[in-house]
């Protein structure tokens, strides 16, 4: 069952190490949060969270988003942003900025995270979903590099394998042979019908999609669609 905050869990999540402040850049009372990390973020890095795509780190509003009750207990497991914070310094790696947030370290601390709240012995190697994740992400990044570098602004992103995850990257939902899973043609995520719907779609010809493809809720949202059942 999902549902927005009520009172007494914002004041939890608010009050948890390091949660006054943005855990990317110091700005006061950040209403956003990084389920991925459990941390809490500002409007502005929230974008570019979304950026990263939602494989990385999966954002939701503080205020305007609803919830689920094991969304929540993630949040709280994680200890607040200060964990995080300590983890990259401990580790030596990035600790400033977004481009941490796809480092070895910071998929090594996401499967730390699904280990306690598993009651799981935490692991210092990644777990495989994330293994999985980690090498498709560093694939394309050279892939993209390479482009970049040859000007191949058509090249179109990796797919994720369909065995690369059981529920839906987006919002969680698992899939069911009736409940199929498909890929976003922006970013290749694997995602429900719910978040990535048939009308929810445009073309890229950038891509060179000159027809309109499928697109998951973090990529576009058409006016065409109504979107209160993505969450």
């Amino acid at each position: 069952m999902m549902s927005c905050l009520d009172a007494g869990q914002l004041n939890i999540l608010k009050g948890l190490p390091g949660n006054t402040e943005c855990s990317d850049c110091k700005a006061l009372a950040p209403s956003w949060a990084s389920l991925s990390f459990g941390t809490l973020i500002c409007l502005e890095c929230s974008g570019k969270h979304r950026g990263l795509s939602v494989d990385i780190s999966f954002v939701r509003s503080l205020d305007l988003d609803r919830w689920s009750p094991e969304q929540v207990e993630r949040m709280i497991a994680s200890g607040g942003n200060d964990n995080l914070n300590a983890f990259f310094r401990k580790r030596g790696g990035e600790t400033n900025g977004q481009q941490r947030y796809t480092t070895f370290e910071a998929f090594l601390y996401k499967s730390q995270l699904d280990a306690k709240l598993r009651g799981l012995s935490i692991p210092n190697e990644l777990s495989e979903e994330y293994r999985i994740t980690f090498e498709k992400y560093a694939n394309n990044k050279k892939q993209n590099q390479a482009c970049i570098a040859n000007n191949y602004e058509s090249q179109r992103p990796e797919w994720f394998p369909d065995n690369a995850s059981s529920v839906c990257t987006s919002c969680g939902r698992r899939f069911t042979l009736i409940f199929r899973k498909h890929h976003c043609r922006r970013c290749g995520a694997l995602v429900c019908k719910i978040c990535a719907p048939a009308k929810n779609s445009k073309p890229i010809p950038a891509m060179g999609f000159k027809t309109p493809v499928r697109h998951c809720v973090n990529c576009y949202r058409s006016p065409l669609v109504n979107w209160s059942n993505a969450s």
